[in-house]
């Protein structure tokens, strides 16, 4: 198991239709994402079981900076970019989490985009 990786990257996860997610003995895997995350993915909570266990711990991540951007809300991430976020805590603007819509012409919309005038 033990392997280099140091963040998952599964930033098209939408659902797990069938099978178990085993993420285990990652000692470098940081960015982790709570269980809640994991309850909206798995289709079938009751019947699809999750290992994920031995991976790096998050002191030791946040210690060393490896940390979910600040544009993240607390649900998570798949990565230390603000485009790695599981949900945004201000706005998305073209696919990245930000803290405002500040191109011109773009306004925010009640969910949280950012979109073009029009």
């Amino acid at each position: 198991f033990q392997t280099s990786l140091e963040s998952l990257g599964l930033t098209s996860l939408q659902e797990v239709n069938a099978g178990k997610i085993n993420i285990r003995h990652n000692k470098k895997l940081c960015y982790s994402v709570g269980d809640s995350v994991w309850d909206r993915i798995l289709k079938n909570t009751a019947e699809q079981e999750r290992q994920i266990n031995g991976n790096r711990d998050q002191a030791e991540c946040d210690a060393d900076g490896k940390t979910c951007s600040d544009q993240c809300n607390s649900d998570g991430c798949w990565g230390f970019e603000a485009n790695q976020c599981i949900k945004c805590a201000n706005f998305e603007q073209d696919g990245k989490c930000v803290e405002s819509c500040e191109a011109t012409n773009v306004t925010h919309y009640s969910d949280k985009q950012c979109r073009p005038c029009h």
